[in-house]
């Protein structure tokens, strides 16, 4: 059985999917809700919540790379 590509769906169809696979996951994994606005809006809310960056990823169908925005691996204490 092939699993299905999901690629050209818009994220939000994605989203959903990943949400149902989620609803049976193991405590402690979780689906981070996204943080609507501009790139540095959302980076500054993340750093208020005390994480280190935002993946910055378009509405519509999947389209590599995503951007990583915020410190680089190891860089925050």
């Amino acid at each position: 059985d092939e699993p299905d590509d999901l690629r050209a769906l818009p994220l939000s169809a994605r989203l959903s999917r990943l949400e149902a696979l989620l609803a049976g996951a193991p405590q402690g994994l979780v689906l981070a809700r996204a943080l609507d606005g501009a790139p540095h809006v959302a980076l500054a809310r993340a750093r208020a919540l005390g994480l280190p960056g935002v993946v910055v990823r378009p509405e519509g169908p999947y389209r590599p790379p995503w951007r990583w925005l915020g410190d680089a691996p190891g860089e925050r204490s």
